[in-house]
């Protein structure tokens, strides 16, 4: 139930499970320095932390931008396959 420890205590693979071991500042004498690993919560969103919300905002914001400009184009230009039929002569999507 202790969050931090001096002492003379040995590295073994169970305790690295444990605790963090600070590499011995005096090779002679033995005394470490030992702090209680931090328990992480899993999550499935954990990836969006990454970025702040400013940033995921601003993404999802360009992906309806570039949606719409795609499907404004396609419906206004001479030259998308439905509104020019001579160069498209066979049905498209």
């Amino acid at each position: 139930n202790t969050d931090l420890a001096i002492t003379a205590i040995i590295m073994t693979a169970d305790r690295e499970e444990v605790v963090d071991f600070v590499a011995p500042y005096y090779e002679q004498t033995g005394i470490s320095i030992v702090i209680r690993k931090p328990v992480r919560k899993t999550s499935l969103f954990k990836f969006m932390t990454v970025l702040k919300l400013e940033v995921w905002l601003s993404i999802v914001a360009a992906l309806i931008v570039t949606g719409f400009m795609v499907w404004f184009l396609d419906k206004y230009s001479p030259y998308s396959a439905r509104n020019n039929k001579k160069a498209y002569p066979y049905p498209c999507r």
